[in-house]
């Protein structure tokens, strides 16, 4: 295989900011002539100014699925006074637990500029795994098709100031699971995101652990097209500012390579790569996702939930699907610094082949996938979300300590036979949430987790406002 279309199969068309760009364009054109007078004497209105819009899709949680993909076939906007732009024309298939409190950018559009109230969202095919009364990880799918009209709490008004918008799928409202019954009906939130001058986190421009392929690559023009794990085709730009790791520079990327990014998004709607991660110039494939069973002590194998796929061995039509990973004793285990996170914990923290445990959000590097086996030469640990109820609040050591007690349906709790999390934050955690943590409240962690004397703890990277966990609570 030497394409890379091979690199990520894709059963849907991606969306490349050009071809977009002449959406925008010919709607922009339409609602000029449907405004135009038909007389020589009539004033001919300006033409409708736009704004490059980033579209963004993230996941407010739901901690029994394990894994949940969805094909968003369109999107539309309805302004004020009822008229309709199309955002997202042809099908998107996602996965949507991996971006459970962080954002992946899904397109870039030219958005005329108004007052919006309402968007509807088509869907199709949805795809959820959890695990079953049996503790077996189960895998539930259907074809359903329908849509999903959301209508915004507030306005969101197009002007020249910069600006995302964000498409949340709300998964603990739309998934319901008794027993072996499982039931979908797919709700969304739709949101502006402002972008300050230079982002710093998620709430404000900053979109951190983009993963996909380079396909082109303009060593020259700083630039180059990532295909993401989720259909999307984006234009990349670096600059001298662009941290390295793993790697010398642009220099050594190349077509084909696998990276992680993190994006600031600029005032003109394009993005900015802050940060480029390379795990393995030489990988082939990526399988990443929460392990759910491991044999052997020390660990030689591990059953993982595909989430995320890269390589010319995978496709997202595996997404969901159990893979065995081997392990050998030439296996490495590393530690993913996405956040930045302390690496001077406050607990005993070690990842290697006798600590990890199932719950864990791991990353396996492996030379080729047979069937939905594969050998590891290496495996990461992976940011994860942890959510839950506060029910203590203490502070060590310039730490601040949250005891989060899980939902008795988080996956979590019932893989590892715990039912509380200490999370440690710090002044270099990025606290994004809005509503203030206290006992009693609802908090959603982002971090790298840990069994640590029988007791599950996480030092966090981000805080995100609490969910509640709804239908399959």
């Amino acid at each position: 295989m030497n394409t890379i279309s091979k690199l990520i199969r894709r059963p849907y068309a991606s969306h490349s900011l050009a071809g977009v760009l002449v959406l925008a364009s010919a709607l922009s054109a339409a609602l000029l002539a449907g405004c135009s007078g038909a007389t020589p004497s009539s004033v001919v209105s300006p033409m409708v100014q736009a704004t490059n819009v980033p579209v963004l899709l993230t996941d407010s949680p739901s901690t029994q699925l394990l894994s949940f993909e969805l094909t968003v076939s369109s999107i539309t906007l309805t302004n004020t006074a009822g008229k309709t732009v199309t955002v997202l024309s042809h099908p998107a298939r996602i996965e949507a637990t991996h971006l459970n409190g962080v954002s992946e950018p899904l397109l870039t559009l030219a958005l005329p500029q108004d007052t919006y109230t309402s968007a509807v969202i088509g869907y199709s095919n949805p795809d959820v795994t959890y695990l079953n009364p049996s503790n077996v990880a189960t895998e539930y799918s259907n074809t359903n098709s329908g849509s999903a009209t959301v209508t915004f709490a507030s306005p969101i008004t197009v002007s020249t100031a910069a600006m995302s918008l964000s498409v949340e799928l709300l998964l603990s409202q739309s998934v319901s699971i008794s027993g072996n019954t499982v039931t979908v009906t797919p709700a969304f939130n739709v949101t502006s995101v402002p972008v300050a001058a230079q982002p710093t986190n998620e709430a404000n421009g900053k979109i951190e652990g983009v993963k996909g392929a380079i396909s082109a690559l303009n060593i020259n023009a700083n630039s180059m097209t990532v295909l993401t794990t989720d259909s999307a085709s984006l234009a990349v730009a670096v600059n001298s500012s662009t941290q390295y790791d793993g790697i010398s520079g642009i220099s050594a990327l190349g077509v084909g390579m696998l990276v992680e990014m993190d994006l600031a998004t600029q005032s003109d709607g394009s993005l900015l790569a802050t940060r480029i991660h390379v795990e393995d110039a030489s990988t082939h494939d990526e399988i990443e996702g929460p392990v759910v069973k491991i044999a052997g002590n020390p660990a030689n194998s591990l059953q993982i939930v595909l989430r995320q796929e890269l390589g010319s061995d995978l496709s997202t039509s595996n997404l969901g699907t159990v893979y065995t990973v081997a392990l050998t004793s030439n296996t490495d285990f590393n530690m993913s610094n996405r956040f930045g996170e302390d690496r001077t914990f406050p607990f005993n923290a070690v990842f290697n082949a006798s600590t990890i445990f199932a719950g864990q959000n791991v990353t396996a590097v492996v030379p080729n996938v047979s069937g939905a086996a594969a050998t590891a030469t290496m495996v990461t640990l992976q940011q994860q979300p942890v959510s839950g109820t506060v029910s203590a609040i203490a502070s060590s050591g310039g730490y601040s300590i949250y005891t989060i007690t899980l939902a008795p349906s988080d996956f979590l709790a019932t893989l590892t036979g715990l039912t509380t999390v200490n999370v440690y934050t710090s002044s270099n955690t990025q606290m994004v949430n809005s509503t203030p943590i206290a006992v009693g409240s609802t908090a959603r962690f982002q971090g790298l987790l840990f069994n640590s004397g029988g007791m599950l703890s996480m030092i966090s990277g981000q805080v995100n406002n609490g969910e509640n966990q709804g239908k399959d609570n």
